[in-house]
């Protein structure tokens, strides 16, 4: 019988906080290399739209922004990628307009190896 592996699961929750700006939803740091599979963001609970990024550290040191997307209010967002990091990598979210109120920003992903 063969093995094969199977991705992990991992989320967490991040308390967005009403002082606005950018705030880092889940960052990932691996003792060794690893796989993310993808990331959902929950984004139910926001009520303005905003912006997700994903930076890594590629020279292992300095965070360097590796993509940008805009979402509009309450919606979900679905990083449908897979990324290879020997490095840490995190993503962040900004809220367009001041949001008011603390609010839950649920997360998930899968990965391998780490």
């Amino acid at each position: 019988m063969q093995y094969v592996p199977v991705p992990l699961p991992a989320s967490g929750t991040l308390s967005y906080l009403d002082a606005g700006g950018e705030q880092t939803v889940v960052e990932v740091t691996p003792s060794n290399a690893m796989v993310v599979y993808g990331l959902y963001l929950d984004l139910s609970n926001m009520t303005q739209a905003g912006t997700v990024k994903v930076y890594q550290k590629i020279d292992g040191t300095n965070y360097r922004e590796i993509s940008s997307d805009a979402t509009a209010a309450g919606e979900s967002y679905m990083l449908n990628a897979v990324y290879g990091i020997a490095y840490d990598m995190k993503v962040t979210y900004t809220e367009a307009v001041d949001e008011g109120a603390a609010r839950d920003l649920p997360y998930s992903y899968a990965y391998m190896g780490g």
